[in-house]
Parts: C-alpha cells; structure tokens; sequence
C-alpha cells in the first residue's frame, strides 16, 4: 500500500481541485448526504476518527457536525495531511499507516473513510485493515464508508467508463506529472464494487447495509461492531 500513498505526493496539491473538476462538484454533496446518514444513526459520539483523510475535507464536515466530539483525522501521506492541517481548526492530526494505527482498543464512537476506501480494498492487507478499524472502534460504535461504485449494468458502466476517462484524459492532458496518480485512480474507481465491498466488510461487522447515491456511481457502507 506504499504506492499508493507515494502516489499522493504527485497531486496533494491540486487534489481538491481536481475532485470538484472531475465529479462536477458532486463530491461535495455526497459528503453532505453521508453526513446526514452518520448523523442518523450516531448522532452524539464522543470520539470520531477520519481514516485515509487526505487533506480533510469530510474531516472538515465532522468538525462542523460534531462540535462537541474530538476528532481525529489519519492518513499514511504527511504531504496530504500539510494542506488538511490549514484547513482544520481543532482535529487531531496523525500520520500513521491504516493497518498498524496508534490508538488504543475501543478508542472510537465512529470511523469514517471517504473516497478512499478503494485504495484499502485493493491492497494485499485489507483483512489486516479491517481487523484494525474493528479494533480501535467501541462494541456498538459504527465504520462508515463513502466511495464510487461501478454499475450493476453493464450499459451503465460503458457510459461512466467513457466519463471518467475523460475527465482523467483531461487532467492528465493539462499536468501529465499526475498521469500515474490519476491512472491508478481511474482503474480502481472503474472497478470497485459496492456489494463486493459490503459482503467483505460481513466477516468483521453486523448491521451492513449499502446505499446507492445520485446518479448511482457512489454508494454509502454503513456497519456496526
């Protein structure tokens, strides 16, 4: 999982710009409609943890939501974490990889990952990241994920392959130092699958449910330990 992080140090800079730019600003109403689907099912925790954080913009969302709870925002990139750092007024910043966190057992009310959680599953040690995740979470406490999902139609997924080669042809046209990056990005986000997702995350959590988000290409995990 090294790669991919290194990956990160291509594009920190310009990465919420280019998020906006290749989901047409749609990124930022699915953080939204995830928060309310957080808040729905754990409105009060005390301690809530951004995994995978990259420059904090759900963390930023968990601030404002949850003005009482501490946060914490975790990511394995310090160059990710430099430009969440100006962004985030009270969150506890740590740089530490997924798979070996420094937290202790049944630390967290909530943990949340967005648009990250196919750079875990695409890794060898996902097992290991998952068993981590349940470690560090409080019995009854909830793991949230937000992420792209291909289609169950193949039609469908012929027509957002075409968009996001697009978008990603696009970028890469106008700063081709970000090719790797966004390639890596392209093919996991191509390939990801919700319900594959979901029936991994069943040998670690009850309660798992799945649910699609506008315009179908975007899906919300929500399990409990």
């Amino acid at each position: 999982m090294a790669h991919v992080y290194e990956l990160y140090d291509l594009i920190y800079k310009k990465y919420v710009f280019f998020n906006f730019f290749i989901t047409l600003g749609l990124d930022r109403y699915w953080r939204r409609i995830c928060l309310k689907k957080i808040y729905s099912v754990t409105p009060k925790p005390r301690r809530v943890l951004d995994i995978c954080a990259g420059t904090g913009d759900m963390t930023m969302l968990l601030e404002k939501k949850f003005n009482s709870a501490e946060i914490y925002a975790l990511d394995a990139n310090k160059n990710m974490l430099s430009i969440a750092e100006k962004r985030l007024r009270r969150t506890h910043l740590v740089n530490s990889q997924l798979s070996d966190m420094p937290f202790d057992d049944n630390f967290f009310d909530l943990i949340v990952i967005s648009f990250a959680t196919r750079n875990i599953f695409y890794d060898k040690d996902l097992n290991s990241s998952l068993r981590e995740i349940k470690r560090v979470l409080k019995n009854g406490g909830f793991f949230i994920s937000l992420e792209t999902t291909n289609y169950e139609s193949s039609f469908m997924n012929f027509f957002m392959n075409i968009y996001v080669s697009t978008m990603i042809g696009i970028v890469n046209f106008f700063n081709p130092n970000y090719r790797e990056a966004y390639m890596f990005l392209k093919s996991s986000s191509l390939r990801f699958n919700a319900m594959v997702f979901a029936d991994r995350l069943k040998n670690f959590f009850s309660d798992v449910c799945c649910v699609k988000l506008f315009p179908g290409c975007v899906s919300i995990h929500i399990s409990k330990k």
